[in-house]
């Protein structure tokens, strides 16, 4: 027997639906109405885990499409609403989150309330406490639109701080060369992923990195500024620079030499100096 096409679904008793009854579900493959399981009062499929609602003694529990009869051992509660449906239980999930109201992280290889020299940050530690949580993940993020908040004149980064050579799920992260800028306020969340069977929730630890000011106050001074090779000695002073990170200093001086049988040559000293 074939049934037409407004009702294609074909019952064990010879009729034909366009949608099956209670207690059947379509199968479109064979265009007949198939019982659901025995612990299903509706189903869409023919195993246990396709309820769609329960009947008797047995309770739906959403989050599995199953029938049970004890709501408790998932985290739920018996509906006072719905007959044979499991609800959330807020006692349970207020539970669950008091759990994890400790749970923190801090960074450990930098005192943040202090500035940061950003040509010397690589990687930021941190430890995790106070967390109650028995599983639970974490991720590292950088929050461009905090950061943006924070700066004046600062547009969305090309690229991401972070190395793409290292995990962002591990408790230290480390970040690319010379991407943090003098003066510049960056935000960053260390994200503590916490779940099991029911709830799935994020605590978000917040973490502001200031980068220190330029050195200033100071002053630089080369004499003479011109003289003969191997015959003319140059004093370099450096003096009075102040600076938020440091107490010593490298100074890059610039040099250029004429050779009349060759050309032009130019080059770089580097010096280090304590601070007056």
């Amino acid at each position: 027997m074939k049934c037409a096409t407004s009702k294609p679904y074909l019952h064990i008793d010879k009729t034909c639906y366009a949608k099956c009854p209670v207690g059947y579900f379509e199968d479109i493959f064979t265009l007949t109405c198939k019982p659901c399981n025995s612990s299903c009062f509706a189903c869409n499929g023919q195993t246990a885990t396709t309820c769609t609602s329960c009947t008797g003694s047995l309770y739906y529990i959403p989050d599995k499409k199953i029938c049970d009869s004890n709501c408790e051992k998932y985290g739920l509660t018996k509906s006072n609403t719905i007959d044979n449906y499991c609800t959330l239980c807020i006692i349970n999930y207020y539970n669950f989150l008091i759990n994890l109201v400790d749970g923190h992280a801090r960074i450990t290889n930098y005192d943040i309330t202090k500035p940061i020299d950003p040509n010397k940050l690589s990687i930021l530690i941190a430890e995790i406490y106070n967390f109650t949580s028995p599983n639970y993940k974490i991720n590292w993020r950088f929050s461009a639109n905090d950061t943006i908040a924070l700066n004046s004149n600062f547009q969305t980064p090309e690229k991401s701080p972070f190395d793409p050579n290292y995990n962002l799920n591990e408790t230290t992260v480390r970040f690319i060369s010379n991407w943090f800028e003098t003066e510049r306020n960056y935000v960053f969340f260390l994200d503590l992923q916490s779940f099991n069977n029911i709830y799935n929730v994020t605590i978000p630890n917040k973490f502001v990195l200031n980068m220190n000011k330029k050195p200033t106050g100071g002053s630089i001074s080369v004499y003479p500024q011109k003289g003969y090779q191997n015959s003319t000695l140059i004093a370099f002073s450096c003096k009075n620079f102040t600076d938020d990170t440091t107490t010593s200093f490298l100074y890059k001086f610039s040099y250029n030499y004429y050779n009349t049988i060759t050309r032009d040559f130019t080059g770089n000293i580097l010096l280090s100096t304590n601070k007056y």
